[in-house]
């Protein structure tokens, strides 16, 4: 009897060893496999789907999954893209394509009525109104890499999911999105800044995050917030290289993959920045004459006059006087160049500030630049159109303030194209060394 109940406690025990066994064999092997690939993947360059990529790559509680759909949530840290001279994150992949948000604030606009018709629209896509899609045109190769993104217009109730779409290029990210992203409070979209959603609340009222990361709703769809763009890449997007962090971000063109942190090689685009005059500037726009460029931190507090909040480059108490006198006087000549200025009142669009110029050497931020959210308290060229006042920005945001306070200045200046990079990644940290070509 003893001898049995040894002999059935020894088959249970090898059985339960060789179950274990087993099980650890198949824990421990498929790690291997899985990081055997990860560690292989640089072999695939050029020829794998980025989407293969991004699966292999992502952890299921980093990840919301939606049949065939996933998105990233939480505050993950390997989502990050690079395309265009800019970051992007990841917001998931839908129907086979790759949904990217930018990872800055874009710029900042009213909403201002329907998505449709808005100011946030005409100022994301190429449309046939003069002076539209800023955005869309500061992208490299659109059409290219790019399909249509799905902008869901749905009045935001309790649910993830959205039935009502409009579909462009680029588009705005809504507050659906925003919530697939939170995991327990924690969101890696969260900014610290206001920028806008796409949807309404059941009263028409507009959604937005404010600067304390908190979602909430305003019937003022004439205040300026920022915009956070939204694309998709087309699910045949091939990679080029990274793991998808902040240092290493995926890649989907050859030339990235060439001159990423190439410091011989590095092209001057937006988004890029150099070291002139002895600082650092962002570079805002380019065209066949000149790079627009936007100084990183402010050169000083001043008013905007003391006389007006209307743009007169004679008003000898006006910062633009002091900025194309004084301030012109500190800095190297040679490679500067006269812009061309947007500086007419602001009524009720962006577009308003292109009813009258200027051609200046030395300028502010004006209302719909590119990257123009990143110093608190600066100045703009742009005035409210209403008596006494003009706009500065604080956290992603456009207030009105009287043209008598006294706010950060943020010169921007115009310099020759013909200039290359000499050292530097065009980063913040490691900025390009320019001279003349």
């Amino acid at each position: 009897m003893v001898s049995n109940k040894k002999n059935t406690f020894s088959n249970i025990f090898i059985i339960v060893s060789i179950l274990f066994i087993l099980t650890m064999f198949l824990f421990y092997g498929g790690r291997f496999i899985y990081y055997y690939k990860n560690s292989h993947i640089n072999e695939e360059v050029g020829t794998t789907l980025l989407t293969d990529v991004i699966k292999s790559l992502s952890y299921s509680s980093s990840m919301l999954n939606e049949g065939d759909n996933l998105y990233y949530r939480g505050n993950v840290l390997n989502n990050y893209l690079y395309y265009s001279n800019r970051y992007y994150r990841i917001l998931g992949i839908e129907d086979g394509n790759i949904v990217l948000v930018d990872d800055n604030i874009s710029t900042i606009l009213p909403y201002n009525t329907s998505y449709d018709l808005s100011d946030i629209n005409t100022w994301l896509n190429k449309n046939d109104i003069l002076n539209s899609g800023i955005y869309y045109n500061s992208l490299i190769k659109p059409d290219k890499y790019l399909t249509k993104t799905k902008t869901c217009l749905d009045n935001y109730s309790d649910t993830l999911t959205c039935d009502n779409y409009t579909l462009d290029y680029v588009g705005l990210i809504s507050l659906n999105q925003y919530l697939k992203a939170n995991n327990n409070g924690k969101n890696y979209l969260n900014k610290s800044a206001n920028f806008w959603f796409t949807n309404k609340d059941s009263n028409s009222n507009n959604w937005y995050i404010d600067s304390k990361n908190e979602v909430t709703i305003t019937n003022l769809n004439t205040s300026l917030y920022g915009v956070r763009p939204v694309i998709t890449l087309k699910s045949d997007t091939l990679y080029y290289g990274g793991s998808g962090t902040l240092y290493e971000p995926y890649l989907i063109t050859k030339e990235d993959l060439e001159n990423f942190g190439d410091i011989k090689s590095g092209n001057i685009n937006i988004n890029s920045y150099i070291v002139f005059n002895d600082g650092i500037w962002k570079v805002l726009d380019v065209n066949d004459e000149y790079y627009k460029i936007v100084s990183t931190e402010s050169i000083d507090t001043k008013a905007f006059s003391y006389k007006s909040n209307l743009v007169n480059i004679k008003d000898k108490t006006s910062i633009l006087y002091y900025l194309n006198n004084d301030y012109l006087d500190t800095i190297n000549n040679d490679l500067l160049v006269r812009g061309e200025v947007n500086i007419s009142s602001y009524e009720t669009s962006y577009l308003d500030k292109y009813n009258e110029k200027e051609n200046l050497y030395v300028s502010l931020l004006e209302i719909g630049d590119l990257y123009s959210s990143e110093l608190n308290n600066s100045l703009t060229i742009t005035n409210t159109g209403r008596k006494g006042t003009i706009f500065k920005i604080v956290d992603g945001r456009m207030y009105s303030d009287s043209y008598l306070t006294l706010n950060e200045i943020r010169p921007v200046l115009f310099i020759k194209k013909n200039i290359k990079s000499i050292s530097g990644y065009g980063t913040y940290e490691n900025p390009y060394e320019v001279g003349e070509a």
